[in-house]
Formats: C-alpha cells, sequence, structure tokens
C-alpha cells in the first residue's frame, strides 16, 4: 500500500502543474532511474549480509586516527561542490558503509538502526522518509518495521549505489530544503549523519515539519554538538603519538580531508529553539554509549535531536 501511494503521488505530480512543479518535479523523482516499487509485501528489507560491503583498508586506516575535523560556526554553509564530491566519493568507494563516511563495522550500523528505531518510535502504520539516505544501508534495516519507506538523496551516486544493491526500496533525487512531496505525506522523518552538512537548515527545517504528518517524529541524527567540540579534540590529543609511527597513515588521513565534503559544528540550543518557534516540541538525546566510529568515541560529542509534532 505504502509503495502504491508514492507511484500515485509521481502521477499526480506530473498531471498537475501546481503540485510542486509538476512534470519537471516528477522526472527530478523518478531519475536516474525509477526502481522505486514493488507489490505490496514484496521486499526484504533485512540487513545486508556483510559479504556485500567491501573494505576499503587504506581510507578506513587512515580514518582510525583523527575522524574529519568539523569547521565552527552557526552559519553552516557548504561548499558549493558538495554535491558533486558525494557523488565522486560514492563511484570511487562502491561500499555501503565508506560511501557514506562510515566504518567498516556492520554491527555497528545495526546497533545505529534499533536506536533509531526506538527513538522514532517507529511502527507498522508510519510512513517512513529518510533524507540524505546515501547508501540505503540504514533504511534497509528500518524498513521492514513501518508501512512504507522512501530515501532521498542529493547524489545521484548515492543513490545509483542505493538502487543497485536495494532494489526493494524507494528512492528519490532531492535537497533537503526542497523535498517533494505532499503535505502530511509521512509520519516519520529521519535524518541522520547529514544535518552538520545542510546549507539552508532553517528552511530545511520548515520542509520537515511541512511533510510531517501530525502526530508525528522527525529525528535529526549523529550531530555534532558546538557546545562539545572540546571532547573530540581531547580524543584526538590522545591518538597524537600515533601518527608519528604511522605517517602514510597521517598522510592518507590528509588525502581524505581534501577529497571529501566538510561538516560544521551546530549549535544543538538555537536548533531546538527554532523548533518550539514552530510549535513543535524539541529533546536533544543521548547517542549509544557502545557507538564506535573508527576506533572513536562518538557519544561524547555528538547527539540525537528529537522532534515531536501534533
Amino acid at each position: 500500500k505504502g509503495e502504491l501511494l508514492i507511484a500515485q503521488e509521481l502521477i499526480a505530480m506530473a498531471q498537475n502543474p501546481g503540485i510542486h512543479g509538476g512534470l519537471n518535479n516528477a522526472r527530478r523523482i523518478a531519475r536516474p532511474r525509477t526502481s522505486l516499487y514493488l507489490a505490496p509485501g514484496e521486499h526484504t528489507g533485512g540487513a545486508t549480509p556483510a559479504a556485500r560491503i567491501a573494505v576499503d583498508t587504506p581510507v578506513h586506516a587512515a580514518k582510525m586516527v583523527f575522524p574529519t575535523l568539523g569547521r565552527s560556526g552557526n552559519a553552516r554553509m557548504v561548499d558549493k561542490g558538495a554535491q558533486a564530491k558525494w557523488d565522486h566519493w560514492a563511484r570511487a568507494h562502491p561500499d555501503l558503509l565508506l560511501s557514506v563516511e562510515r566504518g567498516p563495522d556492520l554491527e555497528q550500523t545495526k546497533l545505529i538502526a534499533e536506536d533509531v528505531a526506538r527513538k522514532l518510535e517507529l511502527g507498522p502504520e508510519d510512513d517512513l522518509l529518510d533524507v540524505g539516505c546515501g547508501s540505503g544501508l540504514l533504511l534497509s534495516l528500518l524498513r521492514t518495521r513501518c508501512r512504507s519507506a522512501v530515501g532521498v538523496d542529493f547524489a545521484s551516486g548515492q543513490l545509483a549505489l542505493g538502487r543497485g544493491h536495494f532494489p526493494e526500496l524507494a528512492f528519490a533525487a532531492a535537497a533537503a530544503e526542497e523535498l517533494p512531496f505532499p503535505d502530511g505525506r509521512f509520519s516519520r522523518l529521519l535524518c541522520y549523519g547529514v544535518w552538520h552538512y545542510v546549507e539552508k537548515w532553517q528552511a530545511t527545517l520548515d520542509s520537515f515539519l511541512r511533510l510531517l504528518r501530525r502526530p508525528g517524529i522527525v529525528l535529526i541524527g549523529d550531530v555534532p554538538s558546538l557546545r562539545h567540540k572540546w571532547r573530540l579534540y581531547l580524543q584526538y590529543a590522545k591518538r597524537l603519538p600515533a601518527l608519528a609511527l604511522h605517517p602514510k597513515t597521517f598522510l592518507g588521513k590528509l588525502k581524505y580531508s581534501h577529497d571529501t565534503s566538510h561538516w560544521h559544528w551546530v549549535d544543538l540550543g538555537e536548533t531546538a529553539a527554532y523548533v518550539e518557534s514552530r510549535g513543535c516540541r524539541a529533546e536533544v538525546l543521548a547517542q549509544p554509549r557502545e557507538h564506535r566510529q573508527y576506533g572513536g568515541v562518538t557519544h561524547v560529542y555528538r547527539f540525537d535531536l528529537k522532534i515531536r509534532a501534533g
């Protein structure tokens, strides 16, 4: 039923120019190819076998010394080449985890999926939108828990990777601040590991709230907190001695930092205040203490923002 609803929305957009730009918008959703729909119940939605996930050892090794350094400031402007960089990164590293800058441990992704499902209060009557879905791995672990699920990303390389691995999932191409769906289309909305790349964060939040059916929940996850960035730098300081012993790893990290998009520290208080000014409730939540990324502890400086509307 959920997949058929998505198909009906595409047809309606194409036929009615007054709905989000008509045919041009429907084409944008469906490109580069439409492997969006299955009959009801025809989805696997299970965990991806570890054998399907290749590990790029040099890059993963580089990230184990230093994660990407974030940039401070509340403006959070992303460089203009961010979309091209993510496309290039996905094509250069066609790996479900590395393509979205995740460590090689699939069990850690499963841990994230369990935590996300709990915080979203995801149930069988929910329609889920994953904004910034990347390769679709996390969405694939959540799909069996809800009625329908759609993944959105602005990078065609990421979507191509997701469609290749998860033909049972629905994917759409769009920017986070211009999501081409009708008002109230989704009861749950997830934006995980993406918020610190978003350029127009206020417009993006407005877009999220427009799509959210009341009562509904938005979860903005894995957000590096401006207030807690010193904790990450403390981890860096502890790793400095390793650089003297592994110069090749250090050089690999420098290349990685150049090749990928930089992220920005987020003022969670400012974001929560904006949400509440829109009549919703916002709550900052801790991440699982067991979660690790490239050997580093993330829960000390990254948090989730849960938004409840209605």
